[in-house]
C-alpha cells in the first residue's frame, strides 16, 4: 500500500490535487457572484420601495396637503418595509417627491474585504409627482 505522500506527487495524485484546487476556485468564484447577486437586489429592492414611497408621499399630499405629513408617510413605508428612510425632497415644479431608501445587502464575504465592505450598503431613489 503506498502512503497519501507517494499518491500525491504520483499521476493519480497530481489529478486529484488538481480537481481539489478547481473545486476550491469554483466555490470562491461561486461566493462572488452569489454576495454580487445580493447586492444587485438590495439596490433593486430599495429602489423599488423608494419609488412606492413616492406614490404613497404623493397620494397623502393630494388628501392633506402637507408636506411635512406625506415626508413621514414615506418615512414610515420605508421603515416598514425593512429598508432604512435615508431622503426626501420636494421639487415644487410639479410638485414631485424624490425619496431615497437603503438597504443592507445579505452577503458572505464582501462584508470582510475592505474595497468590497461599502458595497454592501445600497441606497436609491424614487421620484413619483402629484397626479391631481
Amino acid at each position: 500500500m503506498r502512503s497519501p505522500v507517494s499518491k500525491l506527487t504520483s499521476e493519480e495524485g497530481s489529478f486529484t490535487s488538481s480537481l481539489v484546487f478547481l473545486a476550491i476556485i469554483f466555490a470562491i468564484i461561486a461566493i462572488f457572484i452569489i454576495d454580487g447577486v445580493s447586492v444587485f437586489r438590495a439596490y433593486s429592492a430599495s429602489g423599488a420601495v423608494a419609488k412606492d414611497a413616492a406614490h404613497a408621499a404623493v397620494l397623502d399630499y393630494n388628501q392633506n396637503r402637507s408636506d411635512d405629513h406625506a415626508q413621514d408617510v414615506a418615512a414610515r413605508y420605508c421603515q416598514d418595509r425593512g429598508f432604512t428612510f435615508i431622503g426626501f425632497e420636494v421639487n415644487p415644479v410639479g410638485h414631485s417627491y424624490k425619496v431615497t431608501c437603503g438597504a443592507d445587502a445579505k452577503t458572505y464575504v464582501f462584508r470582510y474585504i475592505p474595497g468590497l465592505k461599502d458595497q454592501v450598503h445600497q441606497q436609491n431613489s424614487g421620484t413619483d409627482s402629484e397626479t391631481g
